[in-house]
């Protein structure tokens, strides 16, 4: 009998569940790389790095699920085959479920255009992990929004319109 990476569609538990369960999976999946590698600090650090997405929290535990198993296990597939990782986060985000579950079992790796077309579908998001695009708008209108746009003195863009001509 085979391994079926969807017999796991229900996990639910923290960073150490995951990092278990994700190194009994490469082991069986045949991916390569270290599977002493796969621990809770590596959950942490991808989490960090954007190849998976922030868990869910429930007070002060997090709590990772399906999604992250996928997207830990192709993470670590792309990463291991020399794709550099700020690529691969933004690829992966884009991925749905029964993308991140071909990934891994086909091994069928995306090439170097499709990781930096995801990173453009992305928005750019790389560096500003942790909130979304539209906090990240509202946010730095504060500042512009507190202007008074009425008084501003006319005499510099007439300066700057003379400069032109």
């Amino acid at each position: 009998m085979g391994f079926f990476i969807n017999e796991h569609q229900n996990f639910s538990g923290n960073a150490a569940d995951l990092a278990n369960l994700a190194s009994q999976c490469a082991r069986y999946l045949g991916l390569s790389g270290g599977m002493e590698k796969i621990n809770e600090r590596t959950v942490r650090y991808y989490v960090s790095e954007g190849l998976v997405e922030r868990p869910e929290r429930i007070g002060r535990d997090a709590q990772y699920g399906y999604i992250h198993l996928l997207q830990f296990l192709a993470g670590r597939f792309l990463v291991e085959s020399g794709f550099p990782m700020q690529k691969v986060g933004p690829y992966l985000m884009t991925q749905s479920i029964h993308e991140l579950e071909m990934l891994i079992t086909n091994r069928n790796k995306p090439n170097m255009a499709e990781l930096l077309v995801a990173s453009f579908q992305r928005g750019g998001e790389g560096k500003e992990r942790g909130r979304n695009r539209t906090e990240r708008i509202f946010t730095r209108d504060v500042d512009i929004n507190k202007r008074d746009f009425r008084t501003r003195d006319r005499s510099d863009e007439d300066q700057i319109g003379r400069a032109h001509v």
